[in-house]
């Protein structure tokens, strides 16, 4: 009984049976309920990847396009002229990045300008002239005011609406081509809400190189990579304070998690780094989802790597002066320490010609001060990448070297293109010397000097690349003066400075090949005069202007004083027969007639 009562009916199993297949149909329909819930959430988030990949990548051109576009605008600042994130070389065709000679202007970028301060800074450093370190930071003061407002500029032309000029004059709109880009990858009707920035980026690399040979950069490793300047960083020197912007080669893309507006701890920044801010709404399932999505970009920066040759000529027409053994000693010797010099500048053309001498800009001045300047000048028109060493060592070589005490000479210093100092010292037997640009420096001595050799010496400066740009450097705009001819003289020496002195050193020439305006254009840089005569002081500077109206000064025999103006007609340079020498920067140290 117990054994048949412990056995299983048919029933047992039969229900046994349906209650398996009812837990079967439950987990089924259970997996396939989560399995399409997963499914949907899936597609939903993957076509919000796919959107926001979308919109980010559509985020990322609009940056590159306007960061490409800003790195394009040029302002024309009072003070240093034509400035932008870019240098732009000479070759503009409109009037806007042409002087009133018709001649093309340069146009460089903050970076350049900056790199070229702090690089003279060093060498008014090394060279212990107090001078020209004063001369140099006031020269950065102007630098960091031209670069605030290009600053306000480029942050203003990234607005809605904002426009600026490039270095051909042309409008170019940052912010709305940024805006196209983004609809021709989003389409016309869906691309979202675009917003741009203006900051920086702490450390982010440039591509202007740090002074050379590199133990006078005075940098650290954080301060440099790959021989260029970190932006976003301060690179001090001598107590003053330089901030570079970021720029590169090529526009490119940058991390938005380092991207900064203001640098707080910093005395000043230049900022050039864009970022494109974009929030747009996208449909997905009968529900609206709004993407936010960011992007940062530098912008391209193009080095006028090919340096400019402008000429600093020191001239003795009488013959060695001994008190002066080398450049430093003229720079710094006591024996100009209570020398003063008359300085003033020409208004309304060059002078002698369409010119005269503003004698509301007469002022006494020292003398090294002047010679500081020149100096300077003359460094900061050749621009950043010149060689710190050969600089000092043509400021410690000797002048005159091998040359007979009553020989008339004259020094040509040029900087060429690997950035090294040459020397070439020519022999004259006729005085030919550049006219006086307009707005530009020329300062005379307004008591002489006593020389050793027992006579009386007046110095003369003339200074084409004072005042830069075109709002106040005149008709040349302070570019150098293309048509400063000295002819007839007679080679001595040549000497590069590298490191060691040579002589006969090859050297190209020294004659610049200007761009010429189109045909039916007018171009005038101004010619040279020649004179000859025991005329120094204050008379030299008005003796010239007498002849064009009256008669040449006493003592001066008339086939001993001619003179010509560019500005009374064209320049073909074809036509020129004479080797040219563009002297930017002259000292004549001459003897006054006893």
């Amino acid at each position: 009984m117990k054994a048949s009562f412990l056995r299983p009916t048919a029933a047992s199993f039969g229900h046994a049976r349906c209650r398996a297949n009812g837990s079967i149909l439950l987990v089924v329909g259970t997996s396939c309920f989560i399995f399409m819930v997963l499914g949907v959430v899936s597609l939903d988030f993957g076509l919000v990847c796919f959107y926001r990949q979308r919109q980010q990548s559509a985020t990322e051109a609009a940056a590159l396009c306007a960061a490409s576009r800003l790195g394009q605008v040029v302002i024309d600042d009072e003070q240093v002229g034509l400035v932008g994130l870019s240098d732009h070389v000479s070759g503009g065709k409109s009037v806007f990045c042409r002087g009133a000679d018709n001649y093309p202007v340069r146009a460089r970028s903050i970076n350049t300008i900056l790199a070229t301060i702090r690089q003279n800074m060093i060498i008014a450093g090394l060279s212990r002239n107090s001078y020209m370190s004063e001369i140099a930071r006031h020269d950065l003061r102007r630098a960091t005011l031209a670069g605030q407002r290009l600053a306000r500029t480029l942050r203003g032309v990234l607005r809605p609406g904002g426009s600026g000029k490039n270095y051909d004059g042309d409008i170019i709109d940052p912010s709305g081509e940024g805006l196209k880009t983004l609809r021709q990858c989003l389409g016309a009707d869906e691309c979202g809400t675009l917003t741009f920035q203006l900051g920086s980026i702490r450390g982010a690399p440039t591509n202007i190189k740090v002074p050379r040979p590199g133990r006078y950069s005075f940098l650290t490793e954080k301060q440099q990579t790959a021989d260029c300047y970190l932006s976003g960083i301060d690179v001090p020197y001598d107590s003053s304070h330089f901030v570079f912007a970021a720029v590169a080669n090529q526009t490119c893309l940058a991390g938005v998690s380092h991207y900064v507006e203001n640098l707080e701890e910093l005395p000043y920044q230049n900022p050039s780094v864009v970022r494109a801010t974009v929030e747009k709404e996208w449909a997905l399932f009968g529900r609206k989802v709004t993407l936010h999505t960011e992007a940062c970009a530098i912008p391209q920066a193009v080095l006028d790597t090919k340096i400019s040759a402008p000429l600093l000529t020191i001239s003795y027409p009488d013959g060695v002066i001994p008190d002066f053994q080398t450049v430093s000693d003229l720079l710094n010797v006591t024996l100009l320490k209570d020398l003063q010099l008359r300085s003033s500048s020409v208004r309304g053309g060059d002078y002698p010609g369409s010119g005269y001498i503003d004698n509301n800009s007469t002022q006494m001045a020292c003398a090294r001060s002047v010679l500081a300047q020149a100096f300077y000048d003359w460094l900061k028109a050749t621009g950043s990448g010149v060689d710190i060493a050969s600089v000092l060592e043509m400021l410690a070589s000797p002048l005159s070297p091998g040359v007979p005490s009553d020989c008339p000479h004259l020094h040509t210093y040029r900087i060429d293109e690997s950035g090294r100092v040459r020397l070439r010292v020519l022999r004259n037997s006729a005085e030919r010397y550049a006219v006086i640009a307009d707005r530009q420096l020329f300062a005379v001595t307004g008591n002489a000097l006593q020389s050793s050799r027992g006579f009386m010496y007046d110095v003369l400066i003339n200074n084409c690349v004072y005042q830069p740009g075109r709002l106040r450097g005149g008709i040349h705009a302070g570019e150098p003066l293309p048509a400063s001819i000295l002819s007839t003289f007679e080679e001595l020496l040549q000497t590069e400075f590298t490191g060691q002195s040579q002589a006969g050193v090859s050297s190209t020439l020294l004659d610049r090949l200007e761009e010429m305006p189109d045909s039916g254009g007018t171009c005038r840089r101004a010619d040279a005069f020649h004179w000859s005569g025991n005329c120094g002081g204050w008379g030299y500077a008005t003796f010239k202007g007498q002849y064009c109206q009256t008669s040449p000064p006493p003592g001066l025999a008339l086939e001993q004083y001619t003179y010509a103006c560019a500005s009374s007609r064209n320049l073909s340079r074809t036509s020129r027969d004479v080797p040219a020498i563009a002297a930017e920067v002259s000292l004549r140290i001459c003897r006054i007639g006893m």
